[in-house]
């Protein structure tokens, strides 16, 4: 099987030197489109030439996104998990779909968000006649829909023409549901989005894993660019103290890092709130500093699938967080609280510090089920929606 993933060039979570060559080449590709703009009446005749740089360019930033996306978590894992034995995956960016053999691929996927909204229309244009399947996921927290879709219409067309739709956490599927059924499909009951998250590269991150008696005693907190929050966490891990199992009779105080894996701006300003400042510099640097971690926390107050509680969980650190999280939900369950019960988030910290027999439980847990993620059975699990979608549309 070929897959081919679509996705917005300018994401992921850490910075790479490939990453900084995108962004030179994407900054030089904005000027040449100037240029052309600016000089098309003057200089016909270099205007040929630029088409030609232009070109080049485009094909210089597919192979160094493809590059990029193979240390990235999230939706980049989906050509990973495709790319084994005889199957072959592939990452573009770009969107400009005329020197593309799109009929060569089995399976075309379009990581939905507000940069590609017109693209699945190009695609299933471009494959007009063709049997190859166009599948459509949407990339966005429901709550930020209206920043990242500016043109709802779109939206919906693309929604309309998609041969096959997930979300990745429920919150998205309810919307998605939906719109479906009463906005654009009206009385189709039958519709039925699944819940399909991005795969994580298990085996690869679990091989990090680091015993316990070699951690070091603190807490790691994720830093989210959706919502932002700096506070919460800070009062909810502020001067927290545990009874350890070295020390059963002293209550210790229980450092308390920040992790910036976003890479947002705006966080050094308060590092004061916390012991430690870790931002993201490369994968292996920020697996390093989360597999020397005790235990993880995030704060959620949108809906999220959430990728941090995932990492955690194949380097058996438990988390605490948020339902609003889906991984906290589904791989720490025993830690897992409303959005707004700030004394269970802090309880279940302090019972993390000083309780063996909770930490192994909810550390045996997450290691268990987040092989459930692994390249494999998410790919299985895709491919078996994707034809239960098709029987039920009368495609297969």
């Amino acid at each position: 099987m070929k897959y081919l993933l679509f996705t917005n060039p300018v994401g992921g979570w850490f910075p790479s030197m490939t990453d900084d060559k995108l962004l030179a080449l994407n900054m030089f590709r904005t000027h040449l489109a100037n240029f052309k703009s600016e000089f098309k009446e003057q200089l016909p005749d270099a205007i040929d030439l630029v088409d030609v740089l232009e070109e080049t360019l485009t094909e210089k930033r597919d192979v160094l996104a493809g590059e990029a996306a193979v240390h990235r978590p999230g939706v980049y894992q989906w050509h990973e998990a495709f790319n084994k034995g005889k199957d072959s995956g592939e990452v573009r960016h770009t969107m400009n779909l005329a020197p593309l053999d799109l009929e060569k691929y089995d399976l075309i996927h379009i990581n939905g968000c507000g940069a590609d909204v017109d693209l699945l229309p190009q695609v299933k244009e471009a494959l007009r006649g063709s049997s190859v399947p166009v599948i459509f996921n949407l990339d966005y927290a429901i709550e930020n829909w209206q920043q990242g879709f500016a043109k709802v219409d779109g939206f919906f067309k693309s929604l309309l023409m998609a041969d096959f739709i997930f979300a990745v956490e429920p919150g998205q599927q309810a919307l998605l549901n939906y719109c479906l059924r009463e906005v654009l499909r009206p009385r189709r009951e039958k519709v039925n989005v699944p819940v399909i998250p991005h795969p994580c590269d298990v085996k690869r991150i679990s091989v990090n894993i680091v015993p316990k008696e070699q951690r070091l005693d603190r807490i790691i907190i994720c830093f989210h660019r959706y919502d932002k929050h700096i506070y919460i966490p800070a009062v909810v891990n502020w001067d927290l103290e545990a009874y350890h199992p070295k020390l059963p009779s002293k209550a210790i105080r229980v450092p308390v890092y920040m992790a910036n894996i976003f890479g947002a701006t705006g966080l050094p300003m308060h590092i004061h709130f916390f012991d430690g400042f870790i931002t993201g510099k490369s994968w292996p640097f920020w697996i390093y500093e989360l597999a020397h971690s005790t235990i993880g926390f995030e704060y959620y107050s949108i809906h999220s699938h959430s990728r941090f509680p995932e990492e955690a969980a194949c380097l058996g650190i438990p988390c605490v967080g948020t339902n609003y999280s889906y991984s906290i939900r589904t791989l720490h369950p025993y830690t897992s609280h409303s959005q707004l019960d700030f004394y269970g988030m802090r309880r279940s910290l302090q019972r993390l510090m000083g309780d063996e027999e909770f930490y192994t439980k909810c550390q045996s847990y997450a290691l268990e089920h987040v092989q459930q993620l692994d390249h494999e059975p998410s790919k299985m699990k895709l491919l078996f929606e994707l034809n239960r979608w098709l029987v039920q549309e009368g495609k297969a």
